[in-house]
């Protein structure tokens, strides 16, 4: 894809980053009385894991295309003295889908992973053509079948931070649990 640039975003970047992961349903909480006023007052979010800290200088990056952020991933340690990393969102615009742009994404992501000494790279997702994409393109197999989990994220840059939270799919029930190697991502 020409014009198609993949680095760490820019502080700059954050409003349009943030725009992106809206379309993946990722919310961000403001400042105000109320951290998420869209959310309805009768809704029940249960948060049954930790909280997942991105550090956007260190473990993220967007696609820009034509001058625009197109596409963003970052990834965390699942288990830093293990070496075992694991994906944390990757989102591209909806205008984008289907260009390549989220492969690109990936392939940096997972470059960076195994860069930084990991020995697997584990990914969770509740979408069966997503998973299906993981498997094909870059050698993960399925470990489980877990419940859906939403998590806090913590993005920071610099001094500033950001909250937010990834409100799922309600129609989706569970989690596919993929883990891939070095040796599998070569493979596929």
């Amino acid at each position: 894809m020409s014009e198609l640039v993949i680095r760490p975003p820019a502080l700059s970047e954050m409003p349009a980053v943030f725009a992106v992961l809206a379309e993946y349903r990722v919310h961000l909480f403001g400042t105000g009385a109320l951290a998420d006023p869209d959310f309805p007052a009768d809704a029940l979010l249960s948060l049954r894991n930790g909280i997942v800290d991105v550090d956007l200088a260190a473990r993220a990056l967007v696609a820009v295309h034509q001058g625009s952020v197109a596409g963003f991933c970052c990834w965390s340690w699942l288990d830093a003295p293990a070496r075992e990393a694991k994906t944390v969102l990757i989102s591209v615009r909806q205008s984008c889908r289907g260009s390549g742009i989220g492969a690109a994404l990936q392939r940096a992501r997972m470059e960076a992973m195994w860069a930084a000494g990991a020995r697997s790279i584990h990914t969770w997702s509740d979408d069966p053509s997503a998973i299906a994409w993981y498997q094909r393109h870059f050698g993960y197999v399925v470990l489980a079948e877990e419940p859906i989990r939403h998590a806090l994220h913590r993005f920071h840059l610099g001094e500033r931070s950001w909250w937010a939270v990834h409100r799922g799919f309600p129609e989706r029930a569970s989690l596919t649990h993929l883990v891939t190697s070095q040796e599998r991502s070569v493979e596929a």
